[in-house]
């Protein structure tokens, strides 16, 4: 799935299908309706019913919109293209959005300006940071300083990844809110230039 900015109103939605990519135009104004936030899923167009169908991806990340399989269908999680809505990714979105103004970011349903959108991707650096610090400190809090000593001498990318492969699903569940947010400003980046 892939999208392409037209001008500030519009774009064009490429999608898979059986066959090859179907190109759909698609209205920005209300992309938070209708555009899933999260790296798990995608849109595949069905070229026989004419439906833009939810695709989960990948298994890694946690369950969004409802869907937990690739083969799973669901009515409600077809994108009505005439109204450019599908209610699971605007109620998921709104979510991702309420969050990331808790946070103190910018969000895609406000105004915003290029330099807002870069203060959020720097504002989002520190949140990830401040996780990752979270993560290794957990991680260590009941182990011997033998452990300690060993674990220190990895350098700080083996320690996080040693780290995160304990970390429980609260943790994993804000990873996956945080990277939404960060796809959400992605988005965003590429509307501010239009």
């Amino acid at each position: 799935m892939k999208l392409k900015i037209k001008n500030k109103f519009m774009g064009v939605l490429e999608v898979a299908n059986s066959t090859g990519v179907t190109k759909l135009d698609v209205p920005l104004n209300n992309i938070h309706e209708w555009y899933p936030f999260s790296n798990a899923y995608s849109y595949k167009y069905n070229v026989k019913t004419k439906e833009l169908v939810l695709k989960r991806l990948r298994s890694s990340l946690p369950v969004s919109y409802g869907i937990r399989t690739s083969k799973e269908y669901s009515k409600d999680r077809v994108c009505n293209t005439v109204t450019w809505l599908n209610h699971a990714v605007k109620d998921s979105n709104l979510y991702i959005i309420n969050k990331a103004k808790s946070y103190g970011l910018p969000v895609i349903t406000e105004t915003y300006t290029q330099e807002d959108v870069d203060y959020g991707f720097a504002q989002l650096n520190v949140i990830f940071s401040e996780l990752k610090s979270l993560i290794i400190s957990r991680y260590l809090e009941d182990k011997d300083s033998d452990f300690i000593t060993k674990f220190n001498h990895h350098n700080p990318e083996t320690q996080y990844h040693l780290a995160v492969q304990d970390a429980d699903d609260a943790v994993n569940t804000t990873y996956d809110e945080l990277g939404q947010m960060y796809k959400m400003l992605l988005l965003m980046k590429k509307l501010s230039k239009h």
